[in-house]
Order: structure tokens, then C-alpha cells, then sequence
């Protein structure tokens, strides 16, 4: 069935109810993709939390303890509501997959839509953007939000050295709009996007606001 991607602002209520699911019954998953040693077959679930000022994901299994910084997003395989799997995607877009043994009742979202994040709003997400694009230094320069393959891209346009450069920049609308009201998030796309944007930041420096 097709993943749901998790809302952020739900990814820490979500887990502490995972966790009391958890607490009734012995879980049983799949990993793929765990950074984790000796990890073969199934594992027991012994719990997922995040901690939303470190911005990290702790992962407890019976192979041990995965802490993933950074996450991008999750994605939850439900339906009503007994839950069969999460995919977790790290801060370098890599996948983290667990498959449930067998289905886990009350683990799923109670609410139709509850986990999806609303109508993209484009001036909110315009106000992201300008926020982390001002916060970097850039002064000449303009910003749209495209769709390429059906993702979303960023395309900035900055004068560097009397001319103009494009630089394109993927982008997750969910996290740009946490990185509204949630600093860590703000703070690591500030990051991410600054070493993609060198040449334009650089400029900014750089550049004497006199014209002289």
C-alpha cells in the first residue's frame, strides 16, 4: 500500500504513541538499511523517539541503538489502524526501512488526514525560503519553487561578479515550513544550503554596499 508521509510537527506525539503500542505486545521487524552490526533477520521493536531540539531520531532495536541526526522525513505504512511498516529518510536522503512481522493495532494515525501535512500554502513556503535566504547574507538575488519529476526544487538566480548565476536546490515543502517555528530545522537547511549557494553567499560578502 502507499506511504504517508508523516507530518513533522506529529513525529514526537506519534512515537510516544508507538511506544505505549509497543508496550503491550512483542514487535517483531525488518530492517533495511540500519547502520547497526550484526543485524540479521527479524528484531525485536523495543522503541523510536525524537528529540526535536537535537533534531535527531533514536532508533531501539534488539540489535541495538541507531541515533539518526537530522532526518528528513517519515513515511508510515498504515492502514486504519493497525500500522505494517516505517521508512525513516536521514539527512543524506538515506532510507531506513522497518517491516512489521506481523500488523501492530493502534499504532496508526486515528485521524483521516492527520498525518499528512495541509494544502502547501506558497506564501508560507515563500516566507521559508526568503527567511533562510536572508539569513544567509543574500542580497541580489531572486527565488522561485519549482517542480521537477514531481519533487520540488528551489532555483535561485544571484548576481555574482556583475553577473548572473543559477543554482538549484531540492527541497522538502514539510521542512521548510518547520523551519519556521523550529530553529534545528532552520539551522541545518541554513547549512545545507550555504554550501550550495557558496558563490552567491560569497558574493555578498564580498560585495561593498556603496558600489564603490
Amino acid at each position: 500500500m502507499p506511504l504517508t508521509q508523516l507530518r513533522r510537527t506529529l513525529w514526537q506525539p506519534y512515537f510516544e504513541r508507538l511506544n505505549r503500542a509497543l508496550g503491550t505486545e512483542r514487535v517483531q521487524v525488518e530492517a533495511t538499511g540500519l547502520a547497526l552490526s550484526d543485524v540479521t533477520g527479524w528484531l525485536a521493536l523495543e522503541g523510536l523517539s525524537y528529540d526535536a531540539e537535537a533534531d535527531a531520531i533514536a532508533l531501539r532495536t534488539g540489535g541495538g541503538e541507531l541515533r539518526l541526526p537530522g532526518p528528513r522525513r517519515i513515511d508510515i505504512d498504515a492502514e486504519d489502524e493497525w500500522l505494517h511498516g516505517i521508512e525513516i529518510v536521514d539527512a543524506q536522503g538515506h532510507r531506513h526501512v522497518l517491516r512489521l512481522h506481523a500488523p501492530l493495532r493502534g499504532a496508526a494515525t486515528s485521524r483521516p488526514g492527520a498525518t499528512t501535512d495541509p494544502a502547501t500554502d506558497p506564501v508560507a513556503l515563500r516566507a521559508a525560503i526568503q527567511r533562510i535566504l536572508d539569513e544567509l547574507g543574500l542580497q541580489a538575488f531572486l527565488f522561485t519553487r519549482e517542480t521537477k519529476d514531481g519533487s520540488p526544487l528551489l532555483r535561485v538566480e544571484c548576481a555574482t561578479n556583475g553577473e548572473w548565476k543559477t543554482v538549484t536546490v531540492p527541497v522538502d515543502d514539510a521542512e521548510l515550513l518547520a523551519s519556521v517555528h523550529d530553529t534545528a530545522v532552520r539551522q541545518r537547511l541554513c547549512e545545507a544550503w550555504r554550501e550550495r549557494l557558496r558563490d552567491c553567499t560569497r558574493a555578498a560578502t564580498t560585495s561593498d554596499p556603496s558600489g564603490r
